[in-house]
């Protein structure tokens, strides 16, 4: 009994660790929807800057795509921000509850 338990809370903790991302500054490349914004994901928070605004936001969940991609959000009260990476550098800002992006682009590194 205690080694299924503990098998399942090593995946448990390999999974969370996976899902939340770190990086450094990341910008916008071009945004090819909305207003140019940047980001830093750093671990369980993110920081999101939009429209001259700083947004603190809060690791949600992580997910595979039905092509295996993985996915990750974070998100406050109001704003969502989804993004693929590390597989890919398209990152999106939402409001909560709307299907529509506010903004998305492919992000680089801030110089």
């Amino acid at each position: 009994m205690l080694k299924p338990l503990v098998s399942l809370t090593l995946v448990c903790c390999m999974t969370i660790s996976y899902a939340q991302l770190t990086t450094g500054q990341m910008q916008c490349s071009q945004a090819s929807l909305g207003a140019p914004f940047s980001v830093v994901f750093a671990g369980p928070t993110a920081e999101l800057t939009f429209k001259g605004d700083v947004y603190p936001l809060s690791f949600n969940r992580a997910w595979r795509s039905q092509d295996g991609e993985t996915w990750t959000d974070y998100k406050d009260a109001a704003l969502v921000v989804t993004t693929n990476i590390p597989s890919d550098r398209y990152v999106s800002v939402g409001k909560i509850g709307s299907m529509h992006s506010l903004a998305s682009c492919d992000v680089v590194a801030a110089p």
